[in-house]
């Protein structure tokens, strides 16, 4: 048998980009689903969980937006795996700050204290931790700009706008959910929760 093609960069174009989207949807059968339980199994709370999904989204839609915006700018194209790698990068960062915040605020509040203490406690304990995460990461995708070849130049820049969003959707959402809903986010089914009359004097 004999079978008819079409080659040239369009359609090597077009391949690389449906297999991209099959990676995509491998990355997001199997890797959320276990990401979720791990982070559910730790922190314990669906209400928490929840804030945890969102800052994902909006860290993924964010990133992807700046990307395409940066894209049409600097007339640089990314390769057919840089959007896959983008959204397991995203997703995986978003877990782990999200980890270090949410269970830290979760340890405040069973141990009694106020909502907003504890919400203070979270960003002064486990906050350092994911800024400096952040920015060590961010300094070693930021010499990826430097090189000549484009194809790591665009690997580079999507990294740092994915890593900088998580960074600031998490330091930024994260607080002000918790402080706009103390008692929703602070009262845990069969636990103790945060008591919303007292801790205001307890310190970190």
């Amino acid at each position: 048998r004999y079978k008819v093609g079409v080659t040239g960069t369009d359609a090597v174009t077009r391949d690389g980009s449906g297999a991209a989207v099959k990676q995509s949807e491998t990355i997001d059968a199997v890797t959320m689903p276990f990401a979720f339980l791990l982070l559910s199994f730790m922190v314990r709370s669906w209400r928490l969980l929840a804030i945890a999904l969102f800052n994902m989204g909006v860290a993924l839609l964010t990133s992807f937006g700046i990307l395409n915006i940066l894209t049409q700018l600097t007339n640089k194209h990314p390769l057919t795996t840089t959007a896959s790698f983008v959204e397991v990068m995203v997703l995986g960062f978003s877990v782990d700050y999200s980890l270090f915040l949410l269970r830290r605020y979760r340890d405040e509040c069973k141990a009694g204290r106020h909502p907003e203490i504890a919400t203070k406690i979270m960003l002064s304990q486990a906050g350092h931790v994911v800024l400096m995460s952040s920015l060590t990461i961010i300094c070693v995708f930021t010499g990826f700009i430097f090189l000549k070849a484009t194809d790591l130049v665009v690997q580079g820049m999507a990294c740092v706008v994915g890593v900088a969003m998580c960074l600031l959707v998490n330091m930024t959402n994260t607080p002000a959910l918790l402080l706009m809903f103390p008692h929703f986010f602070s009262t845990f089914s069969q636990s103790k929760s945060c008591s919303p009359c007292c801790g205001r004097d307890q310190g970190g």
